[in-house]
């Protein structure tokens, strides 16, 4: 029985994800293909593809190397949209969570969970960002910590 619960929590949890999540996918994916796109026009593949190098160590190594900087950092403004987005569908899907938290307690004027679920998400946010960070600085070797 506990199995089945598991699955339909899961089948219920997909739909708000997708609508949470398909704005910031498809941002991020034309920063990402805008700068594929630029990268592939650049000298320096050029060059690879008349060394004779396999067109998916091209990509792998000369391509997204340098074109994913753009798209990491899309992310970290995303995550901010995403939790403030939180709010909107957790009512539509009348999902409980910490937007529909925060939404009643902005109702109720309860000030203490209003600053506390702004400071979660504003951690959550900074996290995110550093994380960003990081991950620029491993793909791209101009970039220091």
């Amino acid at each position: 029985m506990g199995r089945s619960r598991q699955r339909d929590a899961v089948k219920h949890l997909i739909l708000p994800a997708v609508a949470l999540g398909i704005g910031p996918a498809v941002a991020i994916g034309r920063v990402l293909r805008a700068g594929i796109t630029d990268t592939l026009a650049s000298d320096y593949v050029r060059t690879a593809r008349a060394k004779g190098l396999t067109e998916p160590r091209i990509l792998r190594r000369h391509v997204l190397r340098n074109a994913i900087n753009g798209a990491l950092s899309m992310t970290g403004l995303q995550v901010g949209f995403m939790l403030a987005g939180t709010v909107i569908v957790e009512g539509v899907f009348s999902w409980p969570g910490v937007g529909s938290y925060l939404e009643a307690s902005i109702s109720a004027s309860d000030f203490p969970a209003v600053a506390g679920v702004t400071f979660v998400f504003a951690g959550a946010y900074i996290a995110a960002n550093t994380l960003v960070d990081i991950l620029q600085s491993l793909a791209d070797p101009r970039i220091a910590l």
